[in-house]
């Protein structure tokens, strides 16, 4: 682990959100954050309002990403992060057994073809799956940059990261046990992909939302093993 004492300056904290949501599903952690004196940036793929970019100063920096969020952070971000902090996301997006491959692949398949008819049940059916077990936690949006919606979701069929060169990095990986989005099998080969220094937790009874639906859990972990970065 790099080290974090005697650092000058309060950390800094940039979370990249997944497919299908925006910046505002990190409220609870970004007024957590900003409690300790820590500056919070939400990156905004731009879905549905304009897109908001992201970029770290010179301070000890803490990455956290949801999902597609890891993919969709730029290299160098991930190569700058002194914690990388990851919630229910892959490696690859589709299972490696080809079964299981094969009927994701076909899910994907029905999913773009529904999202260009109507995004919003989509949209709704999704975010209800990632919140399973718990209720879902609705939002309404006026914009849909359909295109884009489109785009990341096709990208997912072959997205990946070069994760050679995040070894050295500090890294937790949080996944629920009830994800109906990624399985616990898909975090568990990403978490191979990362090698070392790379912590692994599942959190009980959560889906694919746990970082907002469990945050008092993930924050409670963290808080205990990892307090230097946050005081």
């Amino acid at each position: 682990m790099r080290s974090v004492s005697g650092m000058s300056d309060k950390a800094e904290v940039i979370a990249y959100h997944g497919w299908g949501f925006d910046s505002t599903c990190w409220q609870s952690w970004q007024a957590k954050f900003e409690q300790q004196n820590l500056q919070f940036q939400a990156f905004d793929r731009g879905y549905f309002c304009n897109p908001v970019e992201v970029k770290f100063g010179k301070s000890t920096k803490i990455l956290l990403a949801h999902s597609y969020g890891l993919h969709l952070c730029p290299i160098a971000h991930l190569q700058q992060a002194d914690l990388l902090i990851i919630f229910s996301s892959f490696s690859e997006f589709h299972p490696r057994q080809e079964l299981l491959r094969r009927r994701s692949q076909t899910i994907l398949r029905i999913m773009l073809d529904q999202l260009e008819k109507d995004p919003r049940f989509v949209l709704q059916n999704f975010r209800s799956k990632c919140y399973l077990p718990q209720p879902e936690e609705t939002a309404e949006y006026k914009f849909y940059n359909l295109e884009l919606l489109v785009s990341d979701l096709k990208n997912l069929d072959n997205s990946s990261i070069a994760f050679a060169k995040l070894e050295q990095i500090p890294k937790i990986i949080f996944h629920g046990t009830q994800d109906q989005i990624v399985s616990s099998s898909q975090s568990k080969t990403l978490l191979k992909s990362l090698g070392d220094n790379t912590e692994y937790i599942e959190i009980p009874d959560s889906g694919h939302a746990l970082p907002f639906t469990h945050f008092h859990t993930c924050w409670s972990i963290l808080n205990a093993t990892h307090a230097a970065y946050f005081s």
